[in-house]
């Protein structure tokens, strides 16, 4: 399996994802870039330029029509999604660590956010999740976003926030290792979940969003099931895990694959010359029933910061602390009925 080495990043790769149909694929950094490409071979497209400084996470509606953005630099852009115009610049305030439309087929105006607090001589802005509503534009009006609903987080502040099944509820993540679910429109807490032992640091959903897959510093990952939030499924490895998917080939009625994937590794602070940490930036594959791994991806020589699955699970994408995007699609053996089950 010979992946597609790609080197649109200058530093650390911080997030990518795929478009719903699955033939596009967005990655952002810590250089300001946000890069979208072809899955099918990694050439890129283009990117979104406007952001100053660090940029965290991107997403893209179901019909690839939006892109919306958000970063160090205290904003969130909204862009036309195949011409990189941007339709839409949002003083949002604090750091954006995570954007996401809402789930919706052809109602996608919604996109939640969450930010770290900051503190400046001229402003505070506390730590927050926010929903917002983008209007836009018309023949007689620019393109708008109007805030509906704000959660204040205090100390405990969300390092990632997404929308749960149906959009009834949003779902954020904290570094104390909990995960909050908070009800849609009116921003109640409904359920709180001690889901690790130290930071959260990933959740991921399957197509229906019934299931929930979380990663943390704590070198774990978990299935939950979203009408009890109950853990189903542990997977226990021996680094820092940074991102976690669920295959979606999970439910297939012709290649089924009960996988998932997760990614990590040490802190760039904690890797030594030494060769500590050594072995410990592969993608590690685990089997969704069993909880047994099935093997290892090697290829970055820094740690794992996000990946995710191709959206018809024919591989996946993987993006790295030494600024490198690696593109993989599955061999022919992988889909062989007697391997890989």
């Amino acid at each position: 399996m010979k992946p597609y080495v790609i080197h649109w990043h200058t530093r650390p790769v911080t997030f990518c994802k795929t478009n719903y149909e699955g033939d596009l694929m967005l990655t952002t950094a810590k250089d300001g870039q946000i890069c979208l490409g072809y899955t099918k071979n990694g050439e890129r497209i283009g990117t979104y330029e406007g952001h100053n400084g660090a940029i965290y996470a991107a997403d893209i509606t179901m019909d690839s029509k939006y892109v919306v953005t958000g970063g160090a630099d205290g904003d969130v852009m909204v862009w036309e999604a195949l011409t990189g115009r941007k339709l839409f610049q949002l003083e949002h305030g604090g750091i954006v660590k995570f954007v996401e439309w809402n789930q919706r087929p052809f109602e996608q105006k919604y996109f939640v956010t969450a930010n770290d607090r900051l503190q400046g001589s001229l402003a505070t802005v506390p730590a927050r999740v926010c929903v917002w509503e983008f209007l836009p534009e018309t023949s007689n009006a620019d393109a708008e976003c109007e805030k509906i609903m704000e959660i204040p987080m205090g100390s405990n502040k969300a390092t990632k926030v997404k929308w749960g099944p149906a959009d009834a509820t949003i779902i954020s993540i904290h570094e104390e290792g909990t995960c909050y679910v908070w009800g849609f429109p009116k921003g109640d807490r409904l359920h709180v979940i001690d889901a690790h032992l130290k930071a959260v640091t990933d959740l991921q959903f399957n197509h229906d969003r019934s299931m929930m897959i979380t990663a943390s510093r704590d070198m774990t990952a978990k299935i939950w099931e979203m009408e009890t939030y109950m853990e189903v499924k542990q997977f226990k490895t021996d680094r820092p895990l940074n991102s976690a998917a669920i295959s979606p080939l999970y439910n297939s009625d012709e290649t089924r694959k009960y996988h998932v994937i997760v990614g990590g590794g040490q802190e760039a602070r904690e890797v030594t010359t030494t060769g500590a940490g050594k072995g410990q930036f592969e993608a590690c594959l685990f089997h969704m029933v069993t909880e047994e791994e099935l093997g290892t991806v090697a290829g970055h020589f820094a740690p794992i910061n996000s990946l995710c699955y191709l959206s018809d699970g024919k591989g996946f994408i993987t993006g790295g602390e030494e600024g490198y995007v690696r593109l993989y699609h599955f061999d022919a053996d992988y889909f062989h009925p007697k391997r890989w089950d």
